[in-house]
């Protein structure tokens, strides 16, 4: 499966994020970009490891990220960083919606953990992927805002706070299970894709 750029990302088949990032040096990075068309400048992946998180496997030449590196090159964001905080938010699901939906990010970059550089040497990004999650991300809603109390691909119940892939049709999903899905059957049914 693979990364995403900027406001999109997608789940990795492989790996959630270290609690408290002990250890490891955070930086703080304020991006700002012209419109929600427009990319941060980082594709992501979401490892599902406590150790690693939610990581920068890429970093766009161009892009609002790559000139924040030329400003800032002692404190710059490599492949293999990870980031902990975007706008408050701390939660994996939580920091890709938010890059999907602000011009401004004020992110807590944690320096990359031990083996990130073998992780992102395997990573790769798909078109298909990029399409996938970012569908998802706009489906995703509260699933009290849904007809649903369970996710229709592993069938475990949904909390009515938690975020879901939520459809018209009354079907909801956890983020990562509908990802798993379209990662290994490249369909999502007439009904998500319309």
């Amino acid at each position: 499966m693979g990364c995403a750029e900027s406001g999109v990302a997608c789940v990795a088949p492989v790996c959630r994020r270290r609690p408290s990032g002990e250890g490891l040096e955070l930086t703080n990075v304020t991006l700002e970009r012209e419109s929600l068309s427009d990319a941060f400048g980082a594709r992501i992946i979401d490892t599902e490891s406590t150790e690693m998180g939610l990581m920068i496997v890429r970093v766009i030449a161009g892009s609002p990220l790559s000139r924040w590196n030329a400003s800032n090159p002692s404190k710059a964001v490599a492949p293999g960083d990870c980031i902990a905080e975007t706008n408050g938010h701390t939660e994996t699901w939580q920091i890709m919606e938010e890059l999907a939906k602000a011009t401004t990010v004020e992110m807590v970059v944690r320096r990359a953990p031990p083996g990130a550089t073998a992780f992102v040497e395997r990573c790769s990004v798909t078109d298909e992927s990029l399409r996938a999650t970012a569908l998802v991300l706009r489906r995703t809603v509260r699933a009290g805002d849904v007809p649903t109390d369970q996710c229709a691909i592993c069938l475990e119940g949904v909390d009515v706070d938690e975020r879901i892939a939520g459809l018209e049709c009354g079907h909801g999903f956890h983020q990562r299970c509908i990802l798993r899905w379209l990662g290994r059957h490249g369909s999502v049914g007439v009904h998500l894709a319309a």
